[in-house]
């Protein structure tokens, strides 16, 4: 059996909190849905051998469905820290480069 769950997020479903709220889910063949009604939590000590040992994930999603979460979190207008500032850039460097065609263009008397 795939034992691969799907994710969606949905941004603020109540309408009442600034937050993204997720669902975890998985298809069943039989046309079924099976969804993750909360997770379990365990509290250890920082010495526990628990932590420090190999155990499966809590949950895996497919690159898909990853890419899903992706571009879902995009629309939400979520971006990675790292490239905070690389949207607003690129469209300073593209107007930048038409200013530069418009003044290349007609000091040359050519049409770029």
């Amino acid at each position: 059996m795939n034992e691969t769950f799907e994710l969606t997020a949905v941004r603020d479903p109540l309408g009442a909190f600034d937050q993204v709220a997720f669902r975890l889910f998985q298809k069943r063949p039989s046309g079924r849905v099976v969804l993750v009604e909360g997770f379990n939590l365990g509290e250890y000590k920082p010495e526990d051998e628990a932590l420090h040992s190999w155990r499966p994930p809590d949950f895996s999603i497919s690159p898909e469905t990853a890419q899903k979460l992706v571009d879902r979190l995009w629309e939400y207008g979520y971006r990675p820290s790292a490239a905070k500032g690389s949207a607003g850039q690129l469209d300073a460097v593209q107007q930048h480069l038409a200013d530069m065609r418009k003044l290349v263009g007609a000091k040359l008397k050519v049409t770029l």
